[in-house]
């Protein structure tokens, strides 16, 4: 998956909001402090999917290969 495809996902579950990361399922948010947490979805969350786990991670792994 190339990296505006992977931006693209992840900017469909959740925004940036207030500083925090907000799912836009079950509205829930993280800060950036806890990007080492998994995301704490509500339990019947549809967004809730294994492979994002940590959004701050994979939002700071994307930006990264934009950077090079």
């Amino acid at each position: 998956m190339d990296t505006q495809q992977r931006l693209l996902q992840l900017s469909a579950l959740f925004q940036i909001s207030d500083g925090k990361l907000v799912c836009r399922g079950c509205l829930v948010g993280q800060s950036l402090m806890d990007a080492e947490k998994a995301f704490p979805h509500a339990k019947q969350c549809q967004n809730h999917h294994p492979e994002i786990r940590f959004p701050w991670i994979a939002l700071h792994e994307i930006l990264d290969s934009v950077r090079g």
